[in-house]
C-alpha cells in the first residue's frame, strides 16, 4: 500500500511539473515608443530597450503614431530589423526575415502601420527579448513612432516583409 501512495504521489508530482513548463507566456502587445537614430550605412539600435517575445507573431510597428497619440516622426523611409537574444543583456543576433521577392529588409514608411516577420521566438524560444533596429533608406534623423513585440490583427496595417 505505501509503494503505490509513494508511487501516485511520483506521477502526480511529475504531472504537475510538466503541465507548468508548458503555460503560455503572455504576449507582449502593448505598444511602447521607440526612437531609433537613423544613419546611412550604419545600423543602430532602438535607444529605449528591449522588449520580451512571447510568441512567434510578427512584429507591430507603427510609424504613424506614438504612444500618446503625437504624430511619428523621422526620415520618410528608414529599413527596420528586429534583433533577438535569449536574455535581456544577452548579445543580440538579427532574427529579421530578409525580404527575397525585392532582395532588401523591411522598408518602413512614415505614416504606416504594419508587421516586420522575424524569427525571434523560433531561434531563442518563447520568452526571448527582441530590439528594433534601424539604418537608412534615403534619409537620415531620428525615427519615432511605437512598436509591440508581439502583435495581433489590425485594419490599416501593412506587411512590410
Amino acid at each position: 500500500m505505501k509503494f503505490k501512495k509513494i508511487l501516485a504521489i511520483a506521477i502526480a508530482t511529475m504531472t504537475i511539473t510538466a503541465n507548468l513548463s508548458l503555460l503560455p507566456v503572455s504576449a507582449s502587445t502593448t505598444n511602447s515608443n521607440f526612437a531609433i537614430v537613423i544613419q546611412s550605412g550604419k545600423v543602430n539600435k532602438d535607444t529605449v530597450g528591449v522588449r520580451k517575445k512571447a510568441n512567434t507573431s510578427s512584429v507591430y510597428l507603427n510609424y504613424k503614431n506614438q504612444v500618446n497619440g503625437s504624430s511619428s516622426s523621422g526620415p520618410t523611409k528608414f529599413r527596420a530589423y528586429v534583433y533577438g537574444s535569449a536574455t535581456s543583456n544577452g548579445t543580440m543576433s538579427d532574427c529579421t526575415c530578409y525580404n527575397t521577392s525585392i532582395a532588401t529588409y523591411p522598408v518602413v514608411t512614415r505614416g504606416t502601420k504594419g508587421f516586420v516577420k522575424q524569427v525571434v521566438c523560433e531561434r531563442l524560444g518563447r520568452g526571448s527579448y527582441a530590439l528594433l533596429y534601424g539604418s537608412s533608406a534615403g534619409s537620415t534623423g531620428i525615427a519615432r513612432g511605437c512598436w509591440s513585440p508581439d502583435s495581433v490583427s489590425e485594419s490599416g496595417t501593412v506587411n512590410y516583409n
